[in-house]
């Protein structure tokens, strides 16, 4: 395990939350994502008591952490269709609850797609359905389970690629304490913010911390990028081999702000047991960028 930088990756929990954390540190990850039900869809498996027991029993003996769960690419509270807004908000809110039983402090969603609707209505419909959903939870958020926004590429109609984007909806939502950030390393290129670049990175943060405040800044997903700067596209590439490249993803990761993060992979790999070889580069390019 790395003493200096947390580099984790999303693992499956097919064969159960206790195994999932016991692949963990297999793979010699330091925390780890999970999907909070199946990604493509919206059904969940019930958790018994003894399992999430063991769970956060296993965590504490392996000492990973932190936990950070991921909503379904199925919610979009953005949606001009009111059931997909109303399907959003509901798992929004259950997996608020599912955060505090599994002991995560760290929900992310993705903010929506406004499809053929203005994004400002886009907005406003993020905005009331965070509300609510927050406070359908209010008990688990009491308790420090927060959502995490994650910055997008700009893909078609999403919104919550910009630091403006998010610093609208972060303006106008009621549940703002409840409410943080995760930074995608590919997404962020992708919508044209030059991270690969020190100048560019410091850039990128110093606006983030005028709009957002960098102390909402709680999780990395480190990724290099399949596609160019600006393009818009979203499509993870493994480190080192898109267009981030090694020095780009070096020169984030050594990153002061950055580093001390939980960084969590979700680069393309034939296998989870790639994840190790992964994670052992992103350390060495951290040692490499001191």
């Amino acid at each position: 395990m790395s003493d200096d930088i947390r580099v984790g990756a999303h693992i499956s929990t097919a064969r159960g939350f206790p195994r999932a954390a016991t692949r963990t540190a297999e793979l010699g990850l330091d925390c780890v994502q999970h999907f909070t039900r199946n990604p493509r869809g919206g059904a969940q498996r019930t958790l018994d008591e003894r399992e999430v027991t063991a769970h956060r029993r296993r965590m504490e003996e392996l000492q990973i952490g932190p936990l950070v769960m991921h909503t379904p690419y199925t919610v979009n509270l953005a949606s001009h269709r009111a059931e997909t807004v109303e399907f959003s908000r509901r798992v929004v809110a259950e997996d608020l609850q599912r955060c505090h039983l599994l002991g995560a402090p760290y929900l992310v969603i993705h903010p929506g797609a406004c499809g053929k609707s203005r994004v400002e209505d886009g907005i406003s419909r993020i905005v009331a359905g965070l509300d609510r959903a927050v406070d359908d939870a209010k008990d688990t958020v009491g308790a420090g389970v927060r959502v995490l926004l994650e910055f997008m590429s700009g893909q078609g109609s999403e919104i919550g690629s910009t630091i403006e984007e998010m610093a609208e909806i972060l303006g106008r939502i009621e549940c703002r304490d409840a409410v943080g950030f995760c930074l995608d390393t590919c997404h962020c290129f992708a919508r044209g913010y030059e991270v690969h670049t020190e100048d560019g990175l410091e850039k990128f943060l110093r606006r983030f911390d005028q709009k957002l405040s960098l102390s909402r800044l709680k999780v990395v997903h480190v990724n290099d990028s399949e596609f160019g700067l600006g393009t818009r596209r979203d499509r993870h590439a493994p480190l080192g081999r898109g267009e981030l490249g090694s020095a780009g993803l070096r020169n984030i990761v050594s990153n002061p702000v950055l580093r001390r993060l939980p960084l969590i992979l979700e680069v393309p790999v034939e296998d989870q047991e790639d994840y190790a070889d992964e994670a052992e580069l992103l350390r060495c390019l951290s040692v490499e960028g001191k």
